[in-house]
């Protein structure tokens, strides 16, 4: 026998029986690859959500906030109001999924609160010198999506939210 020949029979007796092997391996874990995909997919989009949701919240509560100056002027808040929303749904957040609240923002407690009663209890534990007026707007955006991985395991819909608040020319993202 020489050495080609060897060479042949080698070769033929490693591969002999696994042709139909690749086969089974195959159709075993595509349905495992598609769902990578899917959930990568599905990961990614509701990312790319989120941040656009981030950022238009935060231009909405700039915007908002640039609208009113003391705060007391009804004209003013509402429309610190519209703005707030209209920008938001500028920067493609649906107009349906957006609010928008008026109040102030205690920097000292980095808390908003959307109630400027002076009556309120919170609003007694603050300088009795200082009055409390509204200097900040809060946008919210919150929204339930669909996605192509959760309908295949029931978890629709999924909910993205982002909310930004500002003040003072500040912007406070609060996720």
């Amino acid at each position: 026998m020489n050495k080609e020949t060897k060479r042949k029979q080698f070769r033929y007796a490693m591969t002999r029986g696994i042709g139909g092997n690749i086969t089974v391996i195959v159709a075993l874990l595509l349905p495992v690859m598609i769902g990578i995909l899917l959930f990568a997919v599905d990961g990614g989009r509701l990312l790319m959500i989120r941040g656009r949701y981030e950022k238009g919240v935060e231009a909405a509560a700039m915007a908002g906030a640039r609208q009113f100056s003391n705060g007391r002027d009804e004209s003013e808040l509402s429309l610190a109001i519209d703005t707030a929303g209209n920008v938001a749904e500028e920067n493609g957040i649906p107009k349906d999924a957006v609010w928008v609240e008026i109040g102030y923002y205690d920097e000292a407690k980095a808390e908003f609160r959307n109630d400027t009663d002076p009556a309120t209890e919170w609003n007694d534990a603050l300088s009795d010198t200082e009055p409390v007026f509204n200097n900040a707007v809060r946008v919210t955006a919150r929204n339930g999506l669909s996605t192509l991985f959760g309908s295949i395991f029931g978890k629709n819909p999924v909910v993205v939210s982002a909310q930004a608040v500002a003040f003072g020319g500040k912007v406070i993202n609060t996720n």
